[in-house]
């Protein structure tokens, strides 16, 4: 499928990614091959495909299987040697949430036409962290796989060497918002020659292959990762979140690489019963989360001021500059613990952001980037039983 169309909410997609580093050292193994890989570069070619699920990967409620397949063919005798590394690599498609892709142990496979070598399997292919977090289009490097110790990399005229394996995919907590436009995982497989960054086979749709995963959830609160107790009484904490300059619904200019932003917040206990308790240690943080297409950037509090001070105690507390560094990252960038708040009693905040591009911006007539920018209150509040008492613990 095509890594940058749309599927229909609430789906995901991700991308998959296969490089073989050839090693530029000469060979012995035949007279007639002591000039490098690259010179056989016409005769390479590498084909990427999906051998299961049929469709988009379902992760609504435990991790899903992928099962993919890297043949790597020639139209002459080629013999690797063993310098080459075949480097399997994650990255997202457009708009798409952040996945986590972890490796089935021992799910990798390999078969060969007779005469040819197999890459070898038995050996542990991780690179770095596993599961590995995909965050952005920018490709990941999460398996590699050589030909055993001693092999001479062996691939007969018009021979083939296959090799499958199997991923999970997952969504990692901070991506629990889903958006209504499709998301996907690709994976692209390539060959290149150690110290020459020009692939063997070049991207095509033969060796790109793109999945879609179903969440099966969408527009969730960033702050899903926090206890909650899904039993507990509705809430008489009310949060208010207003952009003041630019004002609501005007675009922030951006050009310079530097934009700063104020928003006033309030936090409210509208709790009907004007007798009711105060609710106590109210705590209140300021979350900025990077959107679908917007680029990494820095997110700083310049300032952040509560009023009315009887009310509020000690002022907010600036966590200093935050890296977001993929689609639906967030960051907080202010905390403050308000004492309590009786009902009809209010605290409101002037905060002035700024966001700072790490990246140049392309394409931007295409697509604005969008920051969200999320106030949230947590608190405690005692629950009385029907004989007065407090409910226990």
């Amino acid at each position: 499928m095509n890594p940058y169309a749309s599927s229909p909410s609430p789906k995901s997609e991700v991308v998959n990614e296969a490089i073989a580093w050839i090693g530029g050292q000469e060979t012995i193994a035949r007279d007639d091959y002591k000039t490098g890989i690259a010179d056989k570069k016409p005769a390479i070619e590498i084909k990427k495909s999906i051998l299961s699920p049929a469709g988009d990967v379902d992760i609504s409620s435990a991790p899903g299987r992928v099962k993919y397949q890297i043949e790597i063919s020639a139209a002459e005798e080629l013999y690797f040697g063993n310098f080459v590394d075949l480097i399997d690599s994650f990255a997202l498609t457009p708009d798409s949430v952040p996945l986590a892709v972890a490796y089935v142990a021992n799910s990798a496979a390999c078969s060969a036409t007779p005469g040819s070598d197999c890459f070898d399997t038995t050996q542990n292919p991780l690179i770095g962290a596993d599961p590995a977090a995909v965050m952005d289009q920018n490709f990941v490097n999460h398996l590699t796989w050589k030909f055993a110790p001693g092999s001479l990399g062996h691939l007969q005229k018009n021979g083939v060497i296959t090799l499958t394996f199997e991923v999970d995919v997952s969504t990692p907590c901070l991506d629990f918002i889903r958006t209504e436009n499709g998301n996907g995982l690709v994976n692209r497989a390539l060959m290149q020659e150690v110290g020459n960054p020009a692939p063997l086979d070049p991207p095509s749709a033969d060796n790109i292959v793109s999945i879609g995963v179903d969440t099966g959830t969408q527009l969730i609160d960033p702050a899903y990762c926090l206890k909650v107790n899904p039993t507990a009484p509705p809430g008489v904490i009310e949060v208010r979140k207003t952009q003041v300059n630019p004002a609501a619904g005007s675009p922030v200019d951006w050009s310079s690489g530097s934009a700063t932003v104020s928003y006033e917040i309030t936090v409210a206990n509208v709790d009907p019963d004007p007798n009711g308790d105060p609710v106590l240690n109210i705590d209140v943080s300021d979350l900025v989360q990077e959107l679908p297409g917007t680029p990494p950037f820095t997110a700083t509090a310049v300032s952040a001021s509560c009023s009315p001070l009887q009310l509020c105690g000690p002022q907010p507390k600036l966590t200093g500059a935050q890296q977001l560094i993929g689609y639906y990252d967030y960051k907080t960038v202010w905390v403050h613990a308000a004492p309590s708040l009786a009902p009809g009693q209010s605290i409101s905040y002037r905060v002035v952001l700024r966001y700072d591009q790490r990246n140049c911006i392309s394409a931007t007539d295409l697509k604005p980037p969008y920051i969200r920018n999320v106030g949230v209150a947590t608190y405690t509040k005692d629950v009385i039983l029907s004989d007065g008492t407090p409910a226990p613990d």
